[in-house]
Order: structure tokens, then C-alpha cells, then sequence
């Protein structure tokens, strides 16, 4: 059940900022970094229906529907796909916010 709730969240949020990036594109169509964006986001979003068991456990540990630092963390690292360098595969996008959730929860 919980695996459910944090896939639906993950999902949630990358496809929350599909039409908000396709907008970006739209108006700054000189700008590549918003298409591959887009592009990423729907491959990253289909991907998050089979996370791994692995990437689920990498997750997990940071997951609450309440935590006010899982949505903003999420949604700060969504925001980088297409623009951070370092997320190219659904891979990158689980660590690089594993990794911020880690930062987020150490400063706290």
C-alpha cells in the first residue's frame, strides 16, 4: 500500500509539471531545455509505475503524505529535469532526490 502511495506521488508531481514545462516551451521555443524536459518528464513519469525494489527502499525512507519537506523537495527536484545535467535517466531523478531530501533533512 505505501509502495502504491509513494509511486502515485512521484507520478503525481512529474505529471503536474508536463503541461507547466510544454508552456515554457511554447513561450520560449529558442530555449531545447524545455522540450527535452518534456520529453523526459512523460519517459520519467511512465517509469515511475515500475520502480524497483531498490529505487522504492533508496525512497521510502524519506516518504510521508504529511512531510511538507518530501513535497517541496520533490517538486524543487521535478523542476530540474531537463535543466540539471545530471538527471538524464529516471535513475538520476531517484537519487538526485534522495540525495536532496538527505540535504533538505540535515539542515532541518
Amino acid at each position: 500500500m505505501r509502495e502504491n502511495e509513494l509511486k502515485k506521488s512521484v507520478k503525481y508531481a512529474l505529471n503536474h509539471a508536463i503541461p507547466w514545462r510544454a508552456s515554457l516551451q511554447s513561450k520560449f521555443p529558442e530555449d531545447p531545455r524545455n522540450a527535452l524536459a518534456v520529453d523526459l518528464l512523460k519517459r520519467f513519469s511512465n517509469e515511475a509505475e515500475s520502480m524497483t525494489e531498490y529505487q522504492l527502499g533508496l525512497l521510502d525512507p524519506h516518504f510521508s503524505w504529511a512531510d511538507e519537506f518530501w513535497h517541496a523537495t520533490l517538486r524543487t527536484v521535478v523542476r530540474r529535469v531537463g535543466y540539471q545535467r545530471t538527471i538524464r535517466t529516471f535513475d538520476d531523478f531517484v537519487n538526485t532526490l534522495v540525495s536532496y531530501l538527505q540535504q533538505v533533512k540535515a539542515a532541518a
